[in-house]
This record gives structure tokens, C-alpha cells and sequence, in this order.
């Protein structure tokens, strides 16, 4: 060991006095600092006064034995990070068992071969130290992202800042070099520190958040002296004994000015417009004709600038249609929705105060012109548009019918969906228009990638089409349920023959040794479905019921077990890191880090065909979630990443001969 390194701690713990002292001495001889306890008891009350670096553990003691032990140490701070070694006499395949159970990390024989136990417990601090520093790189590159749009800045329990960014640099006019090391107080208004520092010290006290996870609205002060609004996200975390604490930040002194209500401000310039009604007119010609421009961008900005607010302290979701009353009744009236009998005016206050009433997937408000005044447009109903029945898993097949008429949608600050009946024309998302990407998974690289990675499963032998169809219809909704629920994630696809690539490209943190197997249930709702289609087809059906109504159980049942299959791999997405499929769509681990080699080919933005036009893509303006994904997926070939971005857009990576093809907005909520 060398002689400036601080010498590593082990706890040793047995009842045979003899043993301990043996123990000891060797450990010391070795360079490391020892410390002795003779039963359980006493080796928890050592682990409270100082955490080891490694205990030594006999399994067979006197009262609280050695698995007791290990499970109640476990259990404690620090625990779980730190290896055991078990040292005992029972040989039998139970005991080892047993021993990994309770969370063990080696199993020694006694008598014990003290050089065997010399190197195994070099290997398994040496590993545990890499581990640790790896881990550490691998938070200080995440949150190193050089984004010019957030400031990210991470503090210590001290007030320190430890990590201060480009975008933090932009912002407050503060260089990293002037602020690491400082109090964060200075970027704060005086009249706020108090404030500030009580809520640090009650956290550090007593361990409980109160704001860590909601997103506020605070002020903040540039280097000149200039305070200005931000919108804050609290984040803390332990590195071994230390806490930190990151936030990431966004000016939003522009958001304010425009929510201010000050005339002469466009927020979306003509030809965006002129694009949109281009579009319609493609898709609906006879519809596209009743479309008012001003009528068009009225709507998109009062719901732009809806979305951008926020009632008690949650984002503000609204979708809005444009639709003239006496259309709206000539399709049924009450059939599709409601009718109010006092109107309201169109403004961004109302779609905030009426909007939590209506679920913006499945209703939307009503605008159409006043009689009194065309040009202005007034709020009159709510329309009922479910797209319940359209999706592969729905359980009943879609009933209503479809209102051809515009309807505009956000679900989060900044982001737009431009519909017309149920086709989506385009996406407004982080300042970018885009119109909707092709299908996924027809005649493009990503679709060839997940074709070829289950052609040799039995069950499309089995199924064929059926079982494709719905193979796609869970991925989907995986995506989609991702994007509704979380603040970000990434989710990686492994081929068969791929599951290597967790050894070199992942830290498999949460790794999981059964989970259930999504294509076992696509198998099974594959099967129902074939035997439903035979019954209609069957002349007998008609004279037995019963069995038409069992196989429609199967089928609801079998899609009941996937909607719930495809919401816990969703969920997982939400602890942070990479959740990791494989071809059979079992999870294998969950908020991993991703650690490939970087990736040195090209990058391109694609519309899902190969054939199509492509652009590169500028890695600088995004984070490390994408830029990690775009690793792992350029120097795996065959797999396929999607990065879910924090404001919505769900992104798709595959490899494709020298290229990683990305697919952005791959995928509609609607």
C-alpha cells in the first residue's frame, strides 16, 4: 500500500478471541487499520462511531449471528455501500446462499487461507474505490452539461458552490472561477439570505425537503447588481458522508414580459402560420378553407402564453379547438360535448382557470368568433374528442367520431401540438416547428432494428403480424406514458446477443435478476386475438356466445396485464438513469449509468428513413443524457436508444452502417 495513501479501515468481527487477534495482525502487516468487535452488538456500535471501509464478519456467533448482523448494518446509514466478507465453517450451498441474501459481498472458508483472503480483500476495496470514483465522474459529467439555456449549479452542505456551468456563467455574469468555492448568497438579494440560510439549516437538521422536487419561482441577482425573475429546480443527494444539493435554473425574465400583456408582441411569425394552414389545406381541403389566419394565430398564442403559466403550483395543460358553434350542432351538439350558457372571453386567464377541468387528451375548449365581432374569438363549450379506442391496447375499439376542425394543445411550458381532426400537422417544442415524423416503426432504420432483433422469437411464427403489431403497440406506449409522467429518462433496447455490452458500457445500478417478460404478454394477448378472429369468422359463433365472450376476456385481460406491464417499465424511468430493455422487453436493470466510449462518428438528424434528407446534429446543445445515449447506441450496434427530454420531446438513436440516425419527436401523445 502506498505510504501517503490514508490506510483503508476494516472492521473484524468474531467471538473466538484467538481469531480476532490473528486477524489483526495480518490485516496490519498489510497496511490497513484494524478495529475488533466480539459479537454483533458491538460490531454495530463500532459501524455507528466510524464506517469501514470493509468488514470481516464470522458468520457463526453467539446470540446476533453473523447474518444478523450483516442485515441490520446493512440497514444503517452507509451500509449498503460498504462490502462484507463472511468468514465462517458451513460449507453447504444454503449458508452461501444465505450469505448473499443478507447482502454479503465474498464468502471465506474456514480455516481461512490468509493469502487468499489477503487478495480478495485488495480486490474488493480496489474495485470499490473505482466504483466510487467513477461514480463521481459520471455525476460531475452529468451535470457538466454546457447548456446555454439553464444554469445547473450544485452546492455543498456548507453553502459552497462545488459545480457552476456555462449557463450559469450567462446568466448571472459570475465566471466559474469567481464562484467556486463561494457562498451561493451572492448571486441571492440580501432580504432573501435569512431566508435562505434557515431553510438549509432546518433541512440539515432534520432531513426533510420542503421544496426539493417542485419547481419555483424565486429572484435572482446578476454580478451588475440586476435582479431578475428564474424558475428553480431543487435536487439533493449524498456522497458518502457529504450532501449536496444542485438546482437548475432558468431565466424567465422574457416569459414574464410576455405574460405581462404588453401590446406589439408576436410570438409566432407569419409563415409559421401560412406553414400550418399549407398543411391543413394537404390534409382537409374543404376545412382548410374556413380557416381565419388571425383566427389561427390568436389561438396559438393564447395558448402558447397559457402554458407558460402556472395555477397553485402546477403547469397549466389545455387544449383548444376552433370550431363555430353551428357546426358544432350540426354534428350532434350535446353528443360531443358541453355548451356553456355564458361565454368567455378567449384569453390566457380563462384556459388557466378552465383547463385543470378538462383532461387535454380526451376534451377540449371551444372557440369560435363572436357574433358581434368576427375577428375576436370567444370560449362557448368544451368538445369531447377521446382518442381512447384508437391506441393498440385500448381494450374497446374507438366509437366516436372525428371533428375536423383545428385544435391546438399544450401539455408543457413551450410546447404546441397542431391538430386537425386526428391528424397531428405539427409540433412547436423549445423554440423548434417540426412537422410530425413518419411512423416509427414502418421502413426505417429503427423499425429494421426491433424487426431484427425478434425474427427469431417462436412467437411471430406463431402470430405473425399480430404479434409485430403488438410488439410496437407496447414500445409505443412505453414512450408515451415515459414522456406523460416523468422529467426525463432514457431508455436503452438490446438486441439478442447484446446483454454483454452491460459489463463495458453500463454501471447496472438496480440490477435485476427475474422481471417479467413483456413479449410473454404480447404472446398472450396475440394468442386471444387470434382465437377471437377465428370465432367471428366461424359459422358456429353466433350459436355459442359463451365462447365469443370468453375469448373477448381474454383478449381485455391480456391487455389489461400489458397497460400494466408498459406503466411499471414508465415508472422506472423516473429514478434517474437509463432504464435497460432487452429484445423480449424484460427490464435488466434500472437507473444505470450509461459509461460507453465516446462516439467519433457521425450524428444525424433524420425524419425515420434513411432515404430522407439528413442534417448533423450539434451534440453542444444537449445534455449528457443524450450525448451518453448517442455513445452506447454508435458503439452498439443493432441497439436502440430513446431519450425522453425533460420538457416532452421523446428522441430515437439506432446505428446505421457509420452514422447514429436520430429521430427527434419521435412520438405523439396524441
Amino acid at each position: 500500500m502506498d505510504s501517503k495513501t490514508k490506510p483503508r479501515f476494516i472492521l473484524v468481527v468474531d467471538d473466538d478471541e484467538d481469531i480476532l487477534v490473528i486477524t489483526a495482525r495480518f490485516l496490519g502487516r498489510k497496511g490497513y487499520e484494524v478495529v475488533t468487535a466480539a459479537t454483533g452488538e458491538k460490531a454495530i456500535e463500532a459501524f455507528k462511531v466510524r464506517q469501514p471501509d470493509l468488514i470481516l464478519l464470522d458468520a457463526q456467533m453467539p446470540g446476533m449471528d453473523g447474518f444478523q448482523t450483516c442485515t441490520t448494518i446493512k440497514n444503517l446509514p452507509g451500509g449498503s455501500e460498504t462490502p462484507v466478507v463472511m468468514v465462517t465453517g458451513l460449507m453447504d450451498d444454503l449458508s452461501v446462499e444465505r450469505a448473499f441474501h443478507v447482502g454479503a459481498e465474498e464468502y471465506i472458508n474456514k480455516p481461512i487461507k490468509w493469502t487468499i483472503l489477503g487478495q480478495r480483500i485488495q480486490r474488493i476495496l480496489d474495485h470499490r474505490a473505482s466504483f466510487k470514483a467513477l461514480s463521481e465522474r459520471e455525476l460531475h459529467s452529468r451535470l457538466a452539461t454546457n447548456s446555454e439555456i439553464d444554469a445547473i449549479i450544485t452546492v455543498d452542505s456548507s453553502d459552497r458552490v462545488a459545480f457552476w456551468n456555462t449557463g450559469a456563467e450567462r446568466i448571472f455574469g459570475f465566471t466559474s472561477a469567481e464562484m467556486l468555492n463561494e457562498p451561493v448568497t451572492r448571486v441571492m438579494p440580501e432580504r432573501y439570505v435569512k431566508q435562505h440560510r434557515e431553510g438549509m439549516a432546518r433541512l440539515l437538521s432534520t432531513g426533510k425537503p420542503k421544496f426539493i422536487g417542485r419547481m419555483l419561482e424565486l429572484t435572482g441577482q446578476r454580478k451588475n447588481g440586476e435582479e431578475f425573475p428564474l424558475e428553480i429546480s431543487l435536487s439533493h443527494w449524498r456522497s458518502g458522508k457529504r450532501n449536496y444539493f444542485s438546482a437548475v435554473i432558468r431565466d424567465i425574465t422574457e416569459r414574464k414580459r410576455i405574460l405581462s400583456g404588453k401590446e406589439g408582441i408576436a410570438l409566432f411569425d407569419s409563415h409559421i402560420i401560412d406553414q400550418i394552414l399549407s398543411l391543413a389545406n394537404r390534409l382537409h381541403q374543404d376545412k382548410a378553407r374556413l380557416l381565419v389566419f388571425q383566427h389561427v394565430k390568436s389561438v396559438m398564442e393564447t395558448v402558447f402564453l397559457a402554458g407558460l403559466r402556472r395555477e397553485e403550483d402546477r403547469q397549466v395543460q389545455v387544449s383548444v379547438t376552433l370550431l363555430d358553434r353551428k357546426e358544432f350542432e350540426s354534428l350532434g351538439g350535446s353528443n360531443f360535448g358541453l355548451v356553456y350558457e355564458k361565454r368567455r372571453p378567449f384569453t390566457p386567464d380563462s384556459l388557466v382557470k378552465l383547463g385543470p377541468g378538462f383532461d387535454p387528451l380526451t376534451a377540449s375548449l371551444a372557440v369560435g368568433p363572436r357574433a358581434d365581432d368576427p375577428k375576436t374569438l370567444e370560449i362557448w363549450g368544451t368538445l369531447f374528442n377521446s382518442k381512447r379506442g384508437d391506441g393498440g391496447l385500448d381494450p374497446f375499439p374507438s366509437t366516436h367520431g372525428t371533428i375536423h376542425a383545428l385544435a391546438i394543445t399544450t401539455l408543457r411550458p413551450g410546447s404546441l401540438f397542431i391538430r386537425l381532426g386526428d391528424q397531428t400537422l405539427a409540433q412547436f417544442q423549445s423554440g423548434r416547428f417540426t412537422e410530425p415524423v413518419a411512423n416509427l416503426f414502418n421502413a426505417c432504420a429503427i423499425g429494421q432494428a426491433f424487426r431484427n432483433g425478434i425474427e427469431n422469437h417462436p412467437e411471430v411464427e406463431l402470430y405473425g403480424q399480430g404479434y409485430w403489431s403488438n410488439y410496437r403497440a407496447l414500445i409505443k406506449f412505453i414512450l408515451v406514458e415515459t414522456a406523460n409522467i416523468s422529467s426525463g429518462g432514457t431508455i436503452i433496447w438490446l438486441p439478442p446477443g447484446m446483454e454483454e455490452a452491460l459489463a463495458s458500457s453500463v454501471i447496472p445500478r438496480n440490477l435485476l435478476t427475474s422481471s417479467p417478460e413483456g413479449a410473454d404478454l404480447i404472446a398472450e394477448l396475440s394468442r386471444h386475438e387470434k382465437k377471437q378472429s377465428q370465432m367471428a369468422k366461424s359459422k358456429t359463433s353466433g350459436s355459442r356466445p359463451s365462447l365469443a365472450r370468453g375469448a373477448t376476456r381474454g383478449v381485455l385481460d391480456a391487455k389489461r396485464k400489458l397497460i400494466e406491464h408498459g406503466e411499471m417499465l414508465a415508472r422506472m424511468t423516473r429514478v434517474d438513469g437509463a432504464l435497460i430493455l432487452n429484445h423480449r422487453l424484460r427490464p435488466l436493470c434500472f437507473g444505470s449509468t450509461l459509461i460507453p466510449n465516446r462516439w467519433r462518428g457521425e450524428v444525424l438528424s433524420c425524419q425515420t428513413t434513411v432515404k430522407g434528407p439528413q442534417f448533423p446534429v450539434d451534440l453542444s446543445r444537449y445534455g449528457t443524457r443524450h450525448s451518453s445515449a448517442v455513445d452506447f447506441v454508435g458503439n452498439n450496434p443493432g441497439t436502440v436508444g430513446f431519450v425522453i427530454s425533460h420538457d416532452g420531446p421523446v428522441s430515437a438513436l439506432v446505428r446505421h452502417e457509420e452514422a447514429v440516425l436520430w429521430v427527434h419527436d419521435c412520438v405523439s401523445p396524441f
